[in-house]
């Protein structure tokens, strides 16, 4: 058994909750393309295949035209479509070549101890809910997070790159992920098959003092 940890942005989870896939229906249309990558699915899953975009929304219920947008919802917007992109490409790739692994879609996400402050301080911010969760170790499949990333940015012409050069390294960043490779600064993360149950709550302090005291043990 391991224990590792989940970090919960949403705050709503709590000790001895089951968190267990959902099944989508074909005729729901808030995911219409979920039926592409199968039928059950994670919340993380749910949420990135959702219909949803703030510019999108903002040009469908905007009575102006052309609508305004301030820049934080822009670049939210742009980040929501890379988040998107890369999760989807990261899935047609699996199922492709790594048809053995779990579906990103279909796994809760955690990370150790060593990696758990790398994640907060580059991802998370200071609003956020630790929890632990213990997993059979057939249950896990570990990968590096940091081959998580690329996509499409809005100064592409500034920099005189092409789009098929971001799509081409976001390619290779995806390869590399399911491969298994370690990057020189590994930001670890695993997936984990649920149902899962969620631990106990515990503070980032707690789990680095733990991790020190086993460190020192060894």
């Amino acid at each position: 058994m391991k224990i590792l940890y989940h970090i919960d942005r949403s705050k709503q989870l709590k000790q001895g909750e089951s968190i267990e896939l959902t099944r989508v229906e074909k005729n729901d249309n808030k995911y219409k393309y979920a039926g592409l990558f199968g039928e059950m699915f994670s919340y993380h899953g749910l949420n990135y295949l959702a219909n949803k975009n703030q510019v999108m929304q903002g040009i469908l219920l905007n009575n102006t035209f052309p609508p305004f947008f301030s820049a934080d919802v822009i670049d939210n917007s742009l980040k929501e479509l890379n988040s998107k992109l890369i999760e989807i490409m990261a899935e047609c790739i699996r199922q492709q070549s790594f048809p053995n692994h779990l579906s990103r879609f279909q796994a809760m996400f955690v990370t150790d101890a060593e990696s758990i402050e790398k994640w907060i301080q580059e991802d998370f911010g200071n609003d956020y809910k630790i929890f632990e969760i213990e997993v059979e170790d057939e249950k896990v499949h570990k990968f590096d997070g940091r081959y998580l990333r690329g996509g499409v940015s809005l100064n592409v012409m500034e920099q005189g790159s092409l789009l098929s050069d971001f799509m081409n390294d976001l390619v290779k960043e995806l390869y590399d992920y399911w491969d298994g490779n370690i990057s020189e600064n590994p930001k670890f993360e695993y997936l984990v098959e649920l149902p899962v149950v969620i631990g106990r709550e515990v503070t980032l302090d707690e789990i680095n003092k733990n991790n020190c005291l086993r460190t020192i043990t060894r």
